[in-house]
């Protein structure tokens, strides 16, 4: 069975994963933290989640939420764009250290071609056209269609007329581009809405089961509902410690007989995306 396709597609059925803003508790300088949200981007992005939900830690109390959220914004802006919407501040200072995640719309082609799909900055606004910057490629200019300065458009090629690249509306379709990010203060309520909307609640912890059984059995019932939420704790604290066990559909330990007296919560969820997609078979 071949595995590997590019550009792969979103997923079919969600994978949202819950993470605690103390998850950068233990680094103690903004570079480390930069280069820890940076490791993080790379984890959500390689195994297709769709929403990455940031919920304050008790360790913090959420004094790195503004931190883990803007950094995690960064890494998915795609490169061309980078300076257009994130000006540098004190957070950004070391956002250089960032690896780049090279997600489909962060590749840009070397030429203009008829047909290729980018995401570009509007710049300028008539009442009919609009002046689009596509990074190394210049600008293009696309019809008047609502846009405003400042807005972050997908266009597709559709020609050169002179020197002016000519653009129209368009849309990454099902490819994936990266994950959403949402914000809240009580996980434990959050996570009982989206139970409730039809998600199944899985959490990653040390007390937790580790027989394929079960997490086979977690990973079928989500594919016949809307889709999974997985949460990981934080430095200090368990996952129960922020939202009770009636939430929780399944608790799983996805790392058995660990080596370590303690799993991190970015190894823990590392570990437990890389089952969660070996055992989702969704095509690319």
């Amino acid at each position: 069975m071949k595995c590997y396709t590019w550009p792969s597609r979103a997923r079919q059925k969600s994978l949202l994963v819950a993470l605690p803003s103390s998850i950068l508790y233990t680094d103690q300088t903004l570079e480390l933290k930069t280069i820890k949200a940076s490791f993080l981007a790379r984890i959500l992005s390689i195994f297709r989640v769709t929403r990455a939900i940031l919920y304050p830690g008790l360790e913090d109390k959420g004094r790195d939420l503004r931190v883990l959220r803007k950094l995690l914004e960064y890494s998915l802006t795609p490169p061309h764009l980078k300076r257009k919407l994130h000006p540098l501040t004190r957070t950004l200072k070391y956002a250089g250290l960032m690896q780049p995640l090279r997600l489909p719309n962060h590749e840009l082609p070397l030429r203009p071609v008829k047909g290729v799909v980018i995401d570009g900055y509007v710049e300028a606004c008539t009442e009919h056209i609009c002046r689009v910057f596509l990074g190394e490629l210049g600008y293009g200019v696309i019809e008047n269609r609502g846009y405003k300065p400042g807005d972050v458009v997908t266009v597709s090629l559709r020609g050169v007329k002179g020197e002016e690249v000519l653009l129209e509306q368009a849309s990454w379709g099902s490819i994936y581009t990266g994950f959403d990010i949402t914000v809240v203060n009580n996980i434990g309520a959050y996570l009982k809405k989206l139970k409730g909307r039809g998600y199944v609640i899985i959490g990653a912890t040390k007390e937790g089961e580790c027989s394929h059984e079960t997490f086979k059995k977690a990973i079928s019932r989500a594919l016949s509902r809307k889709g999974l939420v997985l949460i990981i704790g934080s430095p200090y604290h368990d996952i129960l410690d922020y939202a009770p066990r009636s939430v929780l559909d399944y608790e799983v330990n996805t790392v058995p007989f660990q080596g370590t007296i303690s799993v991190r919560s970015e190894e823990a969820l590392l570990a437990t995306l890389a089952l969660i997609n070996f055992y989702i078979r969704e095509p690319g």
